[in-house]
């Protein structure tokens, strides 16, 4: 069974919208904590990050309380050695943008991994209507194409695809499917030829 459920893609595309639905439809499934020093949004979710100063992320580094540090976009990221303590427990999720970061937890534990796309005008309108600051909404946009290049020689990485496009509850569907089959008992022995792509 799947411990550790890697969502990603660009800035803007909708990923903690699609975690949302799987929270709503699967309680026992938690987010696998990050660190940030990233300033939060009001739409950003608690149990997703622990917004940390710089100093205190720092601190928390310097006494290996963080694993796998990494950047975004000028700002330090980080995976607390305790959100690894709980995989122990029910499955967690976490929405990473970082394809290195995926590729080693990917070698290191139990993964699903499910990349999600958007035609880039929609990504770029989600994040101009999305409460930010300027700076930070201007470095999405232009984060936003690169991503996706970067997807496209990365893909391997990936056991799934969803598209969301201008119909969320299509994405929605499909998203809460790939975990309703990951999560299966029977999961390890079909995995091999029940991966599938979603494109639309």
């Amino acid at each position: 069974m799947t411990k550790l459920i890697i969502v990603s893609g660009p800035s803007g595309v909708g990923k903690n919208t699609l975690v949302d639905a799987v929270l709503a439809e699967y309680p026992n499934i938690q987010y696998f904590k990050k660190d940030t020093t990233r300033d939060k949004r009001p739409d950003d979710r608690d149990a997703e990050a622990n917004f940390r100063t710089q100093g205190e992320y720092d601190e928390r580094r310097s006494k290996h309380r963080i694993a796998l540090p990494y950047e975004v976009r000028e700002e330090d990221y980080g995976l607390p050695v305790e959100s690894f303590a709980e995989l122990k427990d029910d499955p967690r999720i976490v929405c990473l943008s970082n394809f290195d970061l995926i590729e080693s937890l990917s070698e290191a534990f139990d993964t699903t991994t499910v990349y999600v796309k958007a035609p880039v005008e929609v990504i770029k309108q989600r994040l101009i209507q999305r409460e930010d600051t300027d700076e930070q909404r201007k470095k999405s946009i232009e984060s936003v194409e690169k991503h996706l290049q970067g997807y496209e020689k990365s893909r391997e990485l990936f056991d799934y695809e969803i598209t969301n496009g201008e119909d969320l509850s299509v994405a929605k569907k499909e998203m809460i499917e790939v975990i309703k089959e990951e999560l299966s008992p029977h999961r390890k022995i079909y995995h091999g030829f029940l991966k599938f792509v979603f494109t639309r």
